[in-house]
């Protein structure tokens, strides 16, 4: 079988042409892209919500323009930047994440109930706590307004009673109104009591949860990206060799 013509000066044409020319790569020779890394290792790795990979990995392009890139890692405090890739290439990106601690969960959770618990991973957790506190002040603000319109009804009788300048004995229907009108301020005041002490312990163990109950362990089991060093390159007339350091 004979071999198309064609072919046959592609493929001499694509021998004879530089190498530069079928591997795209920069001036000095080295591939185009950049390193990225992170103490500790093993965070993933963002460009615009776009997922780049695990610490350390290699993004395999130039960019140009600006760039939001940030990084998150189970345990550890989230990392961002924006850069400028028009200023100048860039080689390698490298950055730290501070770990999570009980004293930023117990002053996230002072300010929202449940904050604390989200910030240290327990969502679940969290989320209760939030939607306990909320349902508690809720409820409270109900029984305080039914306690201010039984301490207006209160008020009314009793300017009522007073007016008519009468006594118990005398004035028996506004005395009786007055009573019952106490009763009620009475009752409600008691249940905005309860709930406004339920709203506040609620609080209070949501504070000592996430101080107390912080996890001692926040570590997860992952596979680091491998490998980790950036390529090198080296050309030869007309062959192309790529060696990747291991550690």
């Amino acid at each position: 079988m004979k071999r198309p013509k064609g072919t046959f000066f592609a493929l001499v044409l694509v021998m004879t042409l530089p190498i530069s020319s079928v591997f795209p790569q920069r001036e000095s020779g080295k591939p185009k892209g950049f390193l990225i890394d992170s103490q500790p290792q093993g965070a993933t790795v963002f460009i615009e919500n776009e997922v780049i990979g695990k610490t350390p990995c290699w993004f395999p392009y130039e960019l140009s323009g600006r760039y939001k890139i940030w990084a998150e890692k189970r345990g550890y405090e989230n990392w961002s930047r924006t850069l400028d890739f028009g200023n100048r290439p860039l080689s390698s990106l490298r950055f730290s994440l501070g770990a999570k601690n009980r004293k930023k969960a117990a002053w996230r959770s002072t300010l929202i109930p449940g904050w604390g618990q989200i910030y240290s991973e327990q969502k679940t957790k969290g989320k209760a706590f939030l939607t306990l506190q909320m349902a508690a002040l809720v409820t409270l603000g109900f029984a305080q307004s039914g306690y201010s319109g039984r301490l207006d009804d209160y008020n009314q009788s009793l300017e009522t009673y007073r007016r008519l300048g009468g006594s118990p004995t005398t004035q028996s229907e506004a005395w009786s109104d007055l009573k019952d009108a106490k009763k009620e301020l009475d009752s409600s005041q008691r249940v905005r009591n309860v709930l406004l002490y339920s709203a506040a312990a609620i609080y209070a163990v949501n504070l000592l949860d996430a101080f107390f109950l912080f996890p001692r362990d926040l570590r997860q089991i992952e596979i680091l990206g491998l490998p980790v060093e950036k390529p090198e390159l080296s050309f030869g007339q007309n062959r192309i060799t790529l060696s990747w350091a291991f550690r």
